[in-house]
Formats: C-alpha cells, sequence, structure tokens
C-alpha cells in the first residue's frame, strides 16, 4: 500500500509491504529499502543504510513519530485519503474534533440528525449531492449533536461549517 508522509513540511512517498512476516518499506522516490519491525504494539526496530533506529509513533491529536528519541508530528495519508484530497475531500486526519465541515462544494438534500441527538462516531449525519453524487456525511466523534448550520436544499461551499458535535 502507498503512502505519503509530511514530516517537516516536506512529503516523502513511500510503499508498506509484509515480507516474510516482516513489514518492509521502500521509499518511492529513490528506491531505498527500508526494513521495519514490530517489537511491540506502537514501537519498532528501523534498520536504515545499516544503521538501526528505534521509532515510537503514537497519537494525540495527531500523529507524533519518535526516532531515537526525538518526537516529530508527521502527516500520514494512505491512497484513499490522497485520492480523496484530489478530489477536494479533506483527509480524515484534518478533520477538527466535532466540527463537521463541507468537505467540498454542494447541495444538502438531507439532514438526518436535530440538535440534541446522541450520536456514534461514523453515524450518518446528512446527505449531500456533490459531483451528480448523493454523498452521506459522518459524525467524525461520538457525542450529541450541539448545533445544526444547514437546512436541506441549502448549498454550501467546502469548508462551510455544518453542525458541531460535544
Amino acid at each position: 500500500m502507498k503512502f505519503v508522509a509530511e514530516i517537516q513540511e516536506q512529503d516523502v512517498h513511500f510503499e508498506l509491504a509484509a515480507d516474510n512476516g516482516q513489514l518492509r518499506a521502500i521509499q518511492a522516490d529513490s528506491g531505498i529499502s527500508l526494513d521495519l519491525h514490530m517489537l511491540y504494539p506502537g514501537v519498532y526496530s528501523l534498520i536504515l543504510n545499516h544503521h538501526s533506529h528505534v521509532i515510537t509513533v503514537r497519537f494525540n491529536s495527531e500523529l507524533v513519530v519518535q526516532v531515537d528519541g526525538v518526537s516529530t508530528p508527521v502527516v500520514l495519508k494512505d491512497e484513499m485519503a490522497l485520492q480523496l484530497e484530489a478530489m477536494g475531500w479533506e483527509s480524515a486526519l484534518d478533520r477538527r474534533m466535532g466540527q463537521v465541515l463541507a468537505p467540498i462544494p454542494g447541495l444538502v438534500t438531507q439532514v438526518l440528525k436535530s440538535v440534541g441527538d446522541v450520536v456514534t462516531e461514523g453515524d450518518a449525519l446528512l446527505i449531500m449531492e456533490a459531483m451528480k453524487m448523493e454523498n452521506e456525511l459522518k459524525a467524525p466523534v461520538s457525542g450529541t449533536v450541539q448545533s445544526i448550520h444547514v437546512q436541506s436544499g441549502q448549498s454550501v461551499e467546502k469548508g462551510a461549517l455544518i453542525l458541531e458535535i460535544a
């Protein structure tokens, strides 16, 4: 599977594949081969140019990768996120907690929830028509719908605040 990692404002393209039970990463731009071995969940051994490094991966509000004790925020995008981004949709990692933003310009055709409704992450919130397709927008987090900023029949621009969940 192909990925792009944004590290310190640089894009690093690489591909991950399983190789005899081990994870192997190949940097697409240069053909550099990286060997990754999971020591235990969230901690990996990386062998790069015959040097071993310990990598710790953790998720808070962002993905943070620690290489040999030095923390670096990383934005990781898989093939699906890259395709959605190319179509104008925001990456799932770019979502603001509890805020649902219009991923592309379109027409709200149906609002499925009301203020006060309890939702679970992944629940359908509304139907939006864009590019002659109906798209179901889902809850990015679990909680209670606090406010709805659109109504059926309303056109919205990309990035418009649609509703808030707390």
